[in-house]
């Protein structure tokens, strides 16, 4: 019952519209509603070229933004490429030093008398830290070297590194040889730091001069004989004492060496 009185109040208003589109359409049939599409038309067209123009720019707003970002991703792998070459290229450097080193070495050395296994040097103070250790079966007391010149020995080793004690430490006493014109003569070398070595117990006859070399005896059987150590620099000459000494300075300095080799 309510549902017919729903559907009753509802005819009115169909029936409206009905008679309205019908109205319209025979209105349009007749051109009569071609001046009011007009007027809608110039109303409108304006307003769909404006949206549309919208659209187009919001469109080229969206390919830019993607394609910037792609480009970005570009530039970020380019980066990331360029940044492996970078590594790639040092790592060669390194390679291509640590070859040089090692034939400056062999060159000076003979390969046949010991084993020679390069490290790079990681830097110290009294102590000079090196990257070979117990994996690389090195031992305390072994020698290191670079292009001849004795530069310490191996104090304490780890299984990735290795401390070096160096010959200008203060606990060094290192039996050498000083090279004369006409024979050697004999004295021990002590540790004075990083202010250098000290030449003592060279007996005053002998005729020692500025700028002979002075090299290891092998006497204390703790380094090879022959290993470069340094040239004197200044001779301490006392004619009451029994020694003379000298102030001698190292062949090379640590400082600049960064692949060393120790003897195996």
């Amino acid at each position: 019952m309510f549902e017919d009185v729903s559907v009753t109040k509802q005819l009115p208003f169909v029936s409206t519209l009905l008679i309205i589109s019908f109205l319209l359409i025979v209105l349009d049939g007749f051109g009569l509603l071609a001046p009011f599409r007009r007027v809608t038309e110039y109303v409108s067209v304006p307003v769909q070229f404006a949206l549309y123009r919208s659209y187009q720019s919001v469109r080229e707003n969206v390919v830019v933004v993607f394609e910037v970002q792609r480009q970005h991703e570009q530039i970020r792998t380019l980066e990331s490429e360029i940044n492996r070459l970078h590594g790639e290229v040092a790592r060669l450097n390194e390679l291509e030093e640590e070859n040089k080193a090692l034939r400056a070495q062999l060159s000076a050395t003979d390969p046949t008398t010991f084993t020679l296994l390069p490290a790079k040097t990681l830097g110290g103070d009294r102590y000079l830290s090196v990257d070979k250790g117990s994996d690389q079966n090195v031992k305390e007391g072994m020698v290191v070297i670079s292009e001849n010149v004795v530069l310490g020995k191996v104090k304490e080793v780890h299984p990735r590194f290795s401390t070096v004690q160096l010959i200008t430490d203060p606990d060094t006493r290192l039996a050498v040889e000083i090279l004369l014109e006409e024979g050697v003569a004999k004295g021990i070398l002590l540790g004075q730091f990083q202010s250098g070595l000290l030449l003592d117990q060279v007996l005053q006859e002998e005729k020692i001069e500025e700028g002979n070399l002075v090299v290891t005896s092998g006497e204390n059987l703790e380094y090879p004989k022959g290993l470069l150590v340094g040239k004197i620099a200044r001779i301490e000459k006392e004619e009451a004492e029994v020694f003379q000494k000298a102030e001698v300075k190292p062949l090379l300095d640590i400082r600049e060496a960064r692949t060393v080799f120790i003897m195996m």
